[in-house]
């Protein structure tokens, strides 16, 4: 399937916003997760009853974007609302900062994060040669998830804010069968290297970064009696480094695929109630801690050593002075 002028317009956004991005404010951590391949397929259990199978429900899309500073109680993109289908309709979707966006086809969704080093290290200060120990700890975090649910709701944790997502209800078609299958992918990556460069610049000597970045999907789908939850997919992916002054890598880079096939039957001569849940999240977190010492020893003044020559210079003033007060006495 190509891509949709949409498509193909936040590609070239991506890719001139990542270039200019890299010349002024170099990217630490990228993450992505893809659902690819989506599709539903409705079986006619009983075909001689003359009703055709049928799968009905209304949904919209929510994101929602963590990072420092961002503790609202709203989601950051409420979608409009579409039907019988879990992937939104084809759109394009770049968050405020241009650090986060989602892009949607047919039969594909993809959710993209960037992590700056400004976010995790602002512009260092010179030395102030004062003596003093000068040492760095810093957080930063960029969390962005997307809900396909038919509703939302927030709730305060602490000075963070926290999204959650009810679930949305369906209904099967008497006589119906469903299948639904499609595959999850996730890229996660970090360099460290523009990091590095900047701590050596400006004399920070020990130093250590922890870096966690994450991808998750979790689908649920059963009847609405369900306990058990028979199809339920949990497609996790994380990976953690750390990183010092002495580390001879300075980047990770971790992959994961996988496919997945649910089924949900109705056999019974009356439409049956069910409840669907579809979330992705995808994730970076890194902690710095540098330090950096100045040596704060004034110079200490060593009186030079005379030369010879200097002792001699100073022995004939000593005779000149003694023979003329001696001159001095013998004319009294």
């Amino acid at each position: 399937m190509g891509l949709r002028p949409a498509s193909l317009a936040l590609a070239a956004a991506l890719c001139l916003g990542s270039s200019a991005q890299a010349a002024s404010d170099p990217l630490l951590a990228q993450t992505s997760l893809t659902l690819n391949g989506l599709s539903f397929q409705l079986i006619d259990l009983t075909p001689d009853d003359g009703i055709a199978p049928s799968l009905n429900f209304q949904t919209q899309v929510f994101i929602d974007i963590s990072r420092q500073g961002a503790g609202d109680m709203t989601p950051d993109y409420l979608g409009q609302p579409y039907q019988n289908s879990l992937l939104p309709p084809p759109q394009a979707y770049i968050s405020a900062d241009g650090m986060g966006s989602l892009t949607s086809t047919a039969d594909s969704v993809t959710l993209q994060s960037q992590l700056p080093l400004s976010q995790l290290l602002p512009q260092p200060s010179p030395t102030d040669e004062a003596g003093t120990v000068d040492r760095v700890t810093r957080d930063a975090f960029q969390d962005m998830d997307m809900f396909v649910a038919d509703g939302v709701h927030k709730f305060a944790d602490g000075n963070q804010g926290s999204i959650g997502a009810y679930g949305l209800p369906f209904t099967l078609g008497a006589g119906t069968g469903l299948v639904l299958q499609g595959t999850a992918s996730t890229h996660l990556t970090f360099d460290g290297s523009a990091l590095r460069t900047e701590l050596d610049a400006y004399g920070y000597e020990f130093w250590n970064l922890n870096a966690k970045l994450n991808a998750d999907v979790m689908f649920s789908m059963s009847d609405i009696d369900g306990m058990d939850l028979p199809n339920m997919l949990w497609f996790s992916k994380a990976s953690s480094m750390k990183f010092d002054q002495d580390s001879m890598n300075d980047t990770l880079s971790a992959t994961k695929s996988q496919s997945f096939k649910f089924s949900l039957l109705n056999p019974h001569d009356t439409e049956m109630a069910g409840s669907v849940l579809l979330s992705l999240g995808i994730g970076s977190h890194l902690t710095l801690d540098a330090s950096r010492t100045e040596i704060t020893d004034p110079p200490i003044d060593i009186p030079a050593i005379p030369e010879p020559s200097t002792y001699a210079l100073m022995g004939l003033g000593l005779v000149g002075i003694a023979a003329v007060a001696r001159r001095r006495r013998h004319v009294s």
